[in-house]
């Protein structure tokens, strides 16, 4: 059986597209476990780590992720300006806490996370900072090529799949408007 151009596009629209989310998870998989792996701490029973980043407030607002291995009791975290100023103090819930957080001045922002377990050590991933500088650390490739090369090969993939769709709907009805007169001369 002969393939005709409806179903050809059809096949090449989904193929750019699945290309399309192939990029867009590829890098997204090296983002999260470069940050990942570059961001191991650990925590001493009962202990703590703090990690100081310089924000500018030209960033509008910082971001911070924790994720920890296995958490044991409740550990903290707090978040303190340049001044010294408490901007978020809380306990963890879960093995995952991320959130982002008002900015009061350019400076040294520190999270702090403290282990409340007496008797266990703490494993966590702690990225913390600005999301631009965040997003820039953790990729190889620029954000916005990025962007612009998964939505073109989506949107392209869109377009093509259209058009087979389009294509194959017209050649059917030609098809069908073919055989009604009996002329079958074009018909494969």
């Amino acid at each position: 059986m002969r393939l005709r151009r409806g179903p050809i596009l059809l096949i090449a629209g989904g193929a750019i597209m699945a290309i399309g989310f192939a990029i867009f998870t590829y890098y997204t998989v090296v983002f999260a476990t470069k940050l990942l792996s570059e961001n191991k701490y650990d925590i001493e029973p009962v202990g703590m780590t703090s990690v100081e980043r310089f924000i500018s407030k030209n960033a509008t607002e910082g971001t911070y992720i924790v994720a920890l291995m296995q958490p044991v009791g409740q550990p903290g975290i707090k978040i303190m300006d340049p001044a010294g100023q408490v901007l978020v103090d809380k306990q963890l819930e879960g093995t995952l806490a991320m959130d982002t957080f008002g900015l009061t001045q350019d400076g040294n922002y520190t999270l702090t996370v403290t282990n409340s377990s007496p008797d266990s050590a703490l494993e966590a991933n702690i990225v913390f900072g600005d999301q631009r500088s965040i997003i820039e650390s953790g990729l190889d490739i620029n954000p916005v090529t990025l962007s612009v090369m998964f939505n073109f090969t989506l949107y392209a993939g869109i377009a093509v799949f259209v058009a087979g769709v389009i294509i194959t709907v017209l050649d059917r009805q030609r098809t069908s408007k073919m055989k009604q007169f009996g002329d079958t001369s074009d018909l494969v």
